[in-house]
């Protein structure tokens, strides 16, 4: 899959969860933890940033 990735054009990460302009990602089912935990903390950030403006 990485060279795919990196063939396309894209950036490769070895992380357990990346983000790209809000879009969120993992590497396997094992990491929903942390996957999870990142998208409560990207619509936390999205609330924060409308009830700012």
């Amino acid at each position: 899959m990485k060279a795919d990735v990196v063939n396309a054009g894209g950036r490769w990460q070895d992380n357990a969860v990346a983000v790209d302009n809000g879009v969120i990602t993992s590497g396997n089912p094992d990491d929903l933890d942390t996957f999870s935990s990142k998208i409560i903390q990207q619509v936390a950030k999205s609330l924060q940033a409308l009830r700012a403006a």
